[in-house]
């Protein structure tokens, strides 16, 4: 089962999405998202324990937020562009064990201090921290500590940070 694309999610939407409740109206779904037209709200929760890919460039989260989807343990897949989290929200990410692709794209608070929460994350094979602030140097130690994932830097691209 995959959620893609979610529009207008904040904290208070995860929370009822992980706890059951459904996904609240403020928050639709689109495109090749899963489509609750039809289907009970609470029917599409019960389904969460099966969840390999969740989409959520873009929305409005905090690290609280990003707790409650670190305790969906199928995740596979993880999408958390440009959605403002710290190093701290990344930290909450170690609980997903199953966890093979993170893309953490355009997420400025993220620094080098989340290399030592990333590096315990032996599931993941590809990793974006383009566009965070996380150095090169920090990128590199843990291209080594991973060696099997696929961590894609700015300097990967070939562009300069500004």
């Amino acid at each position: 089962m995959q959620l893609n694309d979610l529009i207008g999610l904040d904290d208070t939407c995860i929370d009822a999405l992980v706890r059951g409740a459904g996904v609240p109206p403020a928050a639709a779904l689109s495109g090749s998202g899963v489509d609750h037209a039809g289907e009970s709200h609470s029917r599409e929760s019960a389904r969460l324990t099966k969840l390999l890919r969740l989409e959520l460039r873009g929305a409005e989260i905090t690290s609280a937020g990003v707790a409650l989807v670190a305790t969906i343990g199928s995740l596979q897949h993880l999408n958390l562009a440009g959605c403002e989290i710290d190093d701290r929200g990344v930290a909450e990410l170690t609980a997903l064990k199953n966890l093979r692709t993170l893309d953490l794209s355009d997420n400025r608070d993220i620094t080098d201090a989340a290399v030592d929460a990333l590096r315990g994350m032996t599931a993941l094979q590809q990793l974006s921290v383009v566009g965070t602030s996380m150095t090169v140097a920090a990128a590199e130690r843990l291209r080594a500590r991973l060696p099997h994932c696929d961590v894609r830097t700015v300097a990967q691209l070939g562009s300069a940070r500004p």
